[in-house]
Parts: C-alpha cells; sequence; structure tokens
C-alpha cells in the first residue's frame, strides 16, 4: 500500500473543489509527498492568470509555516483563495479564524490520519455568504 496525500476535511472548501486540489498536490509531489516547493506551487497558482501581486497575497495568506513550501492543508487554501479571488471575492486581510484554526489543526495532526476520501464530506459546502 502507497502512501499519498491526505487531509482532514475543510468546512470552507466545496467537496468537489478540495478533491481537485488534492489530485493536483498529488500530481506534483508525487505518492508520499506531504509539501509542494514555492516553485512548483506557483506553477500551479500561476494558471489562474490572476496578477502576480494577488498570487503574492495568497502565497502570503497560505504559508502558515513561512517554510516556502505549502502542506497540502495551505496548498488547498491558496487554490482556494485564488478561486475565490477569480469569482470576484476579495482577498481578506487576515485569514478568518475559523479558517485559521482548520488550517493549522490540519497541519498538527500526522500524514496518515486521514484518508483524502474522508475529507470529502456533506459539510464541506460553502456557506452561503462565500459562494461567488
Amino acid at each position: 500500500m502507497h502512501s499519498q496525500a491526505r487531509l482532514p476535511a475543510l468546512s470552507f472548501v466545496a467537496a468537489g473543489d478540495l478533491a481537485t486540489y488534492v489530485r493536483t498536490f498529488q500530481g506534483v509531489v508525487g505518492a508520499g509527498g506531504t509539501r509542494i516547493t514555492g516553485d512548483a506551487a506557483r506553477q500551479v497558482l500561476m494558471q489562474s492568470r490572476l496578477p502576480v501581486g494577488e498570487l503574492g497575497r495568497i502565497w502570503e495568506l497560505s504559508d502558515l509555516r513561512k517554510q516556502g513550501s505549502l502542506s497540502l492543508p495551505e496548498f488547498a487554501l491558496a487554490m482556494f483563495l485564488a478561486q475565490s479571488r477569480i469569482r470576484g471575492k476579495v482577498l481578506p486581510d487576515v485569514l478568518p479564524p475559523a479558517i485559521l484554526a482548520e488550517i493549522q489543526a490540519a497541519n498538527a495532526l500526522p500524514p496518515a490520519v486521514a484518508a483524502p476520501q474522508a475529507m470529502l464530506t456533506p459539510q464541506m459546502a460553502l456557506a452561503p455568504q462565500q459562494r461567488a
């Protein structure tokens, strides 16, 4: 049985979006990878065609550990923020406390805590005020 990227449910990300983010992450870091490099994440995020300044802000908000690479929860956050911006949302100055707490909790878990399928739960629908 090979190891794969794992992540608990993130309530602020729609299930379909999260599944896409996990597949993208796994495709870049490979089986068993736990972090995506800054360069690799940049290549993925540049596909959004957002202005470089906004992408830099997304990176600042997402690289919680300030390591120059992103864990799967941080990558999912970066992708969520990019998609939110594409949908017309304004980037926050700081992460909402609930989102920050979820990412920090997910980062604290060992990689084998939950399989990617476990994160695809009904609670992941975006709240009405967050929908585009």
